[in-house]
């Protein structure tokens, strides 16, 4: 997978460039909402906890909910960078059909909702930001790229990856080589997919290991494209935020959307019934290049970096100098940490900015004219809720 990964990285780091957070408010904007955030979202490398405080953010600046729901159906199921790891470990037929079925999904949910509910006639709330309009420096448009790519990408999805690997060696070596049996059940053996799948949190490139290790032991093709596409989409954070953001009825209709599009999928690979050999694992009977070796030493490095990074910033008393201490519960991944960085870098008087992942707490140490009120609000307006917890 290494060396389609890393390729993936660079092209997830021009895409982060190309289309800034703040630019998607105003282009998912309209009666093509629908259809431009399924373009947009397949190929964003954003995990399922990084899209919902995007997706709030959003709904903050008037973007209509048909689009909001597409956009978290299509940006999690997958992204550039799993689009190429699938290629190198499944094939060209699960690469291909992984982000056509992401977007027809959002665009055929969002539309279906923009229809029932006559979303295209509501006016949107506001304006959205135009900041996106500022130049960067030409100088700093490769070092952005790199910097997102190689750092801030790779921390985010670094730990995924190494666990479904793990996870993948583990179900290769443990099931019973018997499981054959699960191919004839076909699209029966779904529901066992599905059972796994929804509770579960794992990356759109994290799940393909699995996958992989699911299609050795003998789940059909079919099974393990569902586990592909529900896997990423259906973890209990997202399906709270729509729950408790979009309402019941939006709900309903993103979870029966992720289950009949899924399973769509699936039938269509099981239906070709496609030689195993032919097009899927076809890297496991090829001698490994220079180049792959290479290319995993340089990901397992970027991993490394990642984890000794986070260690010595949780050995750091980040509290003890600071000013404000606020507690943001929304807070899940590096993806959230970047936007709450970002917002707050705006504001004049801040000196230094530290976030603490796991403890949902933001720090902020500001010059002594520096509100309170002006930072949560710059938090809020990113989709978060925040908690002021100063002692």
């Amino acid at each position: 997978m290494a060396p389609y990964l890393l390729f993936g990285y660079i092209l997830a780091g021009i895409l982060h460039i190309l289309i800034p957070e703040q630019k998607l408010s105003n282009i998912l904007r309209g009666k093509t909402g629908p259809i431009k955030a399924s373009l947009i979202g397949v190929p964003l490398p954003i995990c399922s906890c990084g899209v919902i405080p995007l997706a709030a953010h959003l709904e903050k600046n008037g973007v209509k909910k048909s689009a909001i729901l597409s956009f978290i159906i299509s940006t999690p199921t997958t992204g550039i960078e799993s689009i190429f790891a699938t290629y190198s470990l499944l094939g060209p037929i699960f690469a291909l059909l992984r982000p056509l079925i992401a977007f027809i999904t959002g665009i055929s949910t969002g539309s279906f909702y923009m229809f029932i509910t006559k979303d295209y006639k509501k006016e949107p709330v506001k304006e959205a930001s135009t900041a996106y309009k500022k130049k960067i420096k030409p100088g700093q448009i490769i070092s952005k790229i790199f910097t997102y790519a190689f750092f801030d990408l790779v921390e985010s999805s670094g730990k995924w990856i190494i666990i479904g690997i793990i996870v993948g060696g583990i179900i290769t070596t443990i099931l019973p080589s018997n499981l054959y049996l699960m191919k004839d059940l076909g699209i029966f053996s779904y529901p066992i997919i599905l059972i796994i799948s929804i509770p579960l949190y794992i990356c759109a490139t994290g799940s393909i290991p699995i996958a992989a290790a699911l299609i050795q032991k003998g789940f059909s093709l079919g099974a393990a494209f569902l586990f592909l596409f529900a896997g990423p989409a259906t973890n209990t954070a997202t399906l709270s935020f729509v729950l408790g953001k979009l309402g019941k009825k939006t709900f309903l209709l993103y979870i029966l959307s992720i289950l009949l599009f899924g399973t769509l999928g699936g039938i269509i690979l099981d239906s070709f019934n496609i030689k195993l050999n032919t097009f899927t694992l076809h890297m496991h009977n090829k001698e490994t290049s220079i180049l792959s070796h290479i290319s995993a030493i340089l990901i397992g490095v970027l991993i490394l970096r990642a984890i000794f990074i986070k260690t010595v910033n949780k050995m750091k008393k980040q509290d003890v100098d600071m000013k404000f201490k606020l507690h943001v519960p929304d807070i899940t991944c590096k993806h959230c940490k970047l936007r709450i960085e970002k917002a707050l870098s705006t504001i004049k008087g801040i000196n230094n900015i530290e976030i603490d992942i796991d403890k949902k707490t933001v720090f902020v140490d500001a010059d002594e004219k520096t509100e309170k009120t002006d930072i949560i609000k710059a938090i809020e307006n990113e989709g978060y809720t925040v908690k002021d917890e100063n002692t």
